[in-house]
């Protein structure tokens, strides 16, 4: 019984190792710019594809983990008090770089909630959980979190919805790939449009009063 035990256990560390390496080895193409299959994940651990099927049954599922994995935590990212604008700033200094940094994970991220759009909307197996994306909503909070009591409920959600628009990997690719711009460019026009947006928010509230 007990030599069963062990035996169990030396095959679940053993799969726990294995598992571990095709997901860094997805981590590590992830951070060169590679979106990996299961199939290249499974090549740089060293195990075959069919290993590497066994524990990632699907692109997704393997992309999905090695983001969790390996995406920044935005909690570490603080916006403190002061003014929106402030915020906003503080955003753009903090923030910013670790979308740049980790923009071979949010395009991935991005195209498999994308995948799993179309499959849903083909009546389709989804074959992995849904994909997340909350990340930009608490820093559209923490954005807003000065003007809950200065502008109207509409106006505010307004706003919301305009900031997050802008404040997501989708406008980053739509100025970098269509435009062609450089990302402290794109740093420069996050920054502008976003103030732009609060002032113009609060300059209704004036024109209104």
């Amino acid at each position: 019984m007990r030599a069963n035990s062990q035996e169990h256990n030396r095959g679940a560390r053993q799969r726990d190792r294995t598992r571990r390496l095709i997901l860094n080895a997805a981590v590590l193409l992830m951070r060169s710019g590679v979106i990996p299959t299961v199939e290249e994940a499974a090549k740089h651990a060293e195990v075959s594809a069919a290993t590497g099927y066994r524990y990632y049954r699907t692109h997704g599922a393997l992309i999905q983990e090695a983001v969790e994995l390996a995406f920044p935590d935005q909690t570490q990212v603080s916006l403190g008090g002061g003014s929106p604008e402030a915020r906003i700033d503080r955003l753009m200094a903090e923030g910013f770089p670790r979308l740049v940094e980790h923009e071979a994970f949010d395009r991935a991220v991005l195209r498999l909630a994308l995948d799993q759009w179309l499959r849903q909307n083909a009546k389709r197996d989804l074959r992995e959980p849904p994909v997340k994306r909350p990340g930009r909503k608490r820093f559209v909070d923490d954005i807003l979190a000065p003007l809950r009591d200065r502008v109207s409920a509409q106006r505010l959600r307004r706003l919301e919805l305009a900031l997050g628009m802008v404040l997501g990997i989708e406008s980053f690719i739509a100025l970098r790939d269509i435009y062609g711009a450089d990302p402290g460019e794109i740093r420069e026009v996050w920054r502008w449009v976003c103030k732009a947006m609060v002032r113009s928010a609060l300059n209704q509230k004036r024109l209104a009063t």
